[in-house]
């Protein structure tokens, strides 16, 4: 069986570089000073969901969702129990059914984070030092816990080797890689990045400057 697999993270094509690559790790506040690169520059975090959900939508247009008919098969077999619910596990409508529901997932936080609606909340519950209120924080955090999820990660790299999802959609590795397994070897080290980029450059400095604040 493949092992896990960052591949949808690979954001990197369609212009998009200057945002995913360029912001980097050496974002750091002291304990009641925001940071501009995260937690004090709402348009700045708004450009980096819409590069991430530009590319996530371009995966998730090449992936044909299952039928009613198949995901009632799906349903009876993974109820099955046993052997039957082993093979439905491994079974191409299940890894198509749950790469939707990863895409789907990330898409709705990705346009939630970017959307005027948050902009009019953030414009109202704001305190004046941050722009990022706990709402917004929320939906990234939401978004990391899916692109670390390791059984996502499983099924995605199912996907990519079934040819279901297309590696070169990724322009910026298309004539570099020798093999898909060395594209997701760079994959994994992408989706690395930006979880982790998300994490310490908004979620962590938000959460320090609540406890600044001696906030729960």
């Amino acid at each position: 069986m493949f092992s896990s697999s960052y591949a949808f993270c690979t954001f990197g094509a369609g212009g998009h570089d200057e945002i995913l690559y360029g912001w980097g790790y050496y974002c750091l506040d002291a304990p009641g000073e925001p940071n501009s690169c995260g937690v004090n520059d709402r348009d700045k975090r708004k450009d980096y969901a819409s590069a991430l959900l530009k590319y996530t939508q371009k995966l998730s247009n090449q992936l044909s969702r299952i039928s009613p008919k198949e995901l009632d098969w799906l349903a009876n077999e993974l109820n099955a129990g046993g052997k039957r619910q082993i093979n439905a596990l491994y079974s191409e409508e299940y890894s198509r059914r749950m790469g939707a529901l990863f895409f789907d997932s990330l898409i709705k936080l990705f346009s939630e984070i970017q959307s005027p609606e948050l902009d009019a909340y953030i414009k109202n519950h704001h305190n004046g030092l941050t722009d990022l209120t706990t709402k917004e924080a929320s939906l990234w955090a939401l978004a990391v816990e899916d692109m670390t999820n390791q059984i996502y990660h499983e099924i995605l790299g199912r996907l990519f080797h079934a040819g279901t999802l297309d590696a070169d959609i990724d322009e910026k590795y298309r004539e570099n890689y020798v093999s898909l397994r060395d594209y997701i070897n760079i994959a994994q080290t992408a989706c690395v990045y930006h979880a982790h980029n998300i994490h310490e450059n908004i979620i962590s400095p938000f959460m320090r400057y609540q406890i600044y604040l001696g906030r729960e």
